[in-house]
Formats: structure tokens, C-alpha cells, sequence
């Protein structure tokens, strides 16, 4: 989606729709990984997640599906972008591995180009390493791989509120 030569109520509309639907935010933000058509499957995980009174959700879809996409990319950057979560915790079968999709995360939100038109860099002068980073509106985003601490965790006034698990097992 060109969003160039948009003006500001077209831009507001559009930001209204991302904030609320994961899917207009996969078309609008993601459009090289979201490329093919949704299933209804697809369609039954964005309701899932766009559904605030939801706090706890297990996804299980055929591999290939798009789950990590949309729960280790799309969702978080979503609700990074739009100050939705304080303090993010990817965790992955290993350490490796979750730092892994937290780099590919950060990765997405410094070098995109509509993230970076609507929403400024992400990049802050505090950390902002493969083990932790912080964003310029100070979210923390902290990779853990299984059996990793996370209880007790704090940043600032915050502790861990969104914790993502993607591939526990491997």
C-alpha cells in the first residue's frame, strides 16, 4: 500500500484501522511477508488477538501456516508501534532462538519504511542489543530461551506484559 501520497485523515483512518485489526496491520505494514490471501483460520487467530479480553491464547496451526509471523513479528510490532505493551518477552526454545525472532523484530521496525513514515524510528541511545533492546518510547524487548527466568523481571515501573511463545520445543 503506497501510502505516500495519502493525507493526514486518510493516514488517521488508516492507522485506525491497523490499530484495530492485526490483519489491516499484516497488509498495510507487512506486505512482503503477508503476501497471500488470509484462510479462515488465519481469519479466527486475528479475531483471537484482537480481542482485549483475551489474556492467555495457545495457537496451533499446520507448520508452514504463518504462525510465527504473525505471533513473533506482527503482532508485537503492532503493539510495540502503538505503545500497547511496556515490556516484551519473546521466548523460544533456546536462547538462541529467541533472540533470533527478536532480532528479525527489530530488525522489521528499524527498516520499514511505512513504520518509519507513521510512527519515527524505533531506535533509542540505551540499549539496544541482540540480548535486550529498548525502543526510543522505552519498551524493552528481552529474548529468553526455555527455563530461563522471567518471574521477578522489571523494567522501570513495568514487568514483563506480553510474553510470546513460539516454538518451545524444538
Amino acid at each position: 500500500m503506497n501510502l505516500q501520497g495519502a493525507d493526514k485523515e486518510e493516514l488517521a483512518e488508516i492507522l485506525e484501522q491497523c490499530y484495530a485489526s492485526t490483519k489491516m496491520f499484516c497488509k498495510v505494514f507487512l506486505p512482503d511477508t503477508f503476501y497471500r490471501p488470509f484462510s479462515k483460520l488465519h481469519e479466527q487467530i486475528f479475531e483471537i488477538l484482537d480481542d482485549e479480553k483475551l489474556q492467555k491464547v495457545v495457537i496451533a496451526a499446520p507448520r508452514g501456516f504463518g504462525k510465527s509471523s504473525i505471533l513473533s513479528l506482527a503482532y508485537p510490532a503492532k503493539r510495540i508501534l502503538y505503545r500497547d505493551t511496556k515490556y516484551v518477552v519473546p521466548i523460544s526454545c533456546s536462547a538462541d532462538m529467541a533472540m533470533e525472532n527478536s532480532e528479525n523484530l527489530k530488525r522489521e521496525l528499524l527498516d520499514n519504511p511505512v513504520s518509519n513514515l507513521l510512527f519515527g524510528s524505533i531506535k533509542s541511545n540505551d540499549t539496544f542489543s541482540k540480548e535486550e533492546w529498548i525502543t526510543s518510547s522505552e519498551i524493552k524487548v528481552k529474548p529468553r530461551g526455555a527455563g530461563q527466568q522471567i518471574r521477578g523481571r522489571r523494567f522501570l515501573t513495568n514487568r514483563p506484559d506480553l510474553i510470546l511463545i513460539d516454538d518451545l520445543e524444538d
